[in-house]
Formats: structure tokens, C-alpha cells, sequence
């Protein structure tokens, strides 16, 4: 069976998983939720109809931690993300530069950087994945090598 690790990027639109086996055998998962609703407020309110894809199989989730400019909003979106999550998984929560250093990329990479990066490490047939998927996609890259190191 697959053991996969989970790399979160989210907004007040949308939450974005990619699932990236942590044996590098299979092929990396996406999956994209759209938060619906007039603002970010009703938007947050109903999400509780997400929830990870794959959870049996999830051994870690990476969350970024939001920072700048409305990251009041992101944090709403972002303990919602955590109170569907089983209290037993292992999460990894990760500053924009960490995870971004952790893929070699620079701590302020820009979006383009970090789509560029993702393209490189992912199969032929994922360039239509949206920015936020290739940033969930590294965030899962740097959760996997975090726990390799642990393992180490």
C-alpha cells in the first residue's frame, strides 16, 4: 500500500493538496476544493465539507503558515483545514522561506521560481497545474525530506 505525504496551499478560495508518495514510486496526486460563498467569512464557514483525500494512507500533512497582507483571512481558513485533520497525523507546519529553502529555492522566491521548480521534479503531463498546486506540490517535497531527515 501507498504511504503518501501531503503538501497543503490554500486561500480564502480554494485548498489545494498534492500528495506525493513517500517511497517516490507513484506519480504525485492533486486536488483542488473551491471554497464558495460571497466572502471569505461565509467561504471559511462552509468548508467543513473538505477533507483529505487519501487520509488512510496520509502519514504527514505540510501547512504553510500564512504571512502579509490578509493573512487574518488565511488563518480562518487555515485552523478550519486543521480541525478536519485527524488529531493523531502528523503536521508540519512551514513558514513560506522554510519550505521554499528546503526545495532550494531562495526564502523569497517568487511564484514563477517555485512553479519552475515543481515542473522540474514532476512527471511529463503536470504543466497545467495552477501556481497553487505547484506550491502545495514543494510544500509536500520539503514535508517528505523533513521526515527523511527525522528518520535519519
Amino acid at each position: 500500500m501507498t504511504t503518501w505525504i501531503a503538501g497543503i496551499d490554500y486561500s480564502t478560495h480554494a485548498i489545494d493538496t498534492v500528495y506525493v508518495d513517500e517511497e517516490a514510486q507513484q506519480p504525485p496526486r492533486w486536488d483542488r476544493y473551491i471554497l464558495e460563498g460571497q466572502d471569505a467569512w461565509e467561504r471559511t464557514r462552509k468548508m467543513r465539507h473538505w477533507n483529505l483525500q487519501l487520509a488512510d494512507t496520509v502519514l504527514a500533512v505540510g501547512l504553510e503558515q500564512p504571512r502579509g497582507h490578509g493573512a487574518g483571512h488565511l488563518y480562518r481558513v487555515q485552523g478550519a483545514i486543521l480541525c478536519r485533520l485527524p488529531a493523531t497525523m502528523l503536521v508540519q507546519p512551514w513558514l513560506p522561506n522554510e519550505w521554499r529553502k528546503r526545495c532550494g529555492l531562495k526564502g523569497n522566491a517568487k511564484k514563477d521560481d517555485s512553479v519552475a521548480e515543481s515542473k522540474q521534479l514532476l512527471p511529463h503531463g503536470f504543466d497545467e497545474w495552477p501556481v497553487d498546486a505547484h506550491e502545495a506540490h514543494l510544500i509536500a517535497i520539503a514535508t517528505r525530506a523533513a521526515l527523511e531527515q527525522t528518520a535519519a
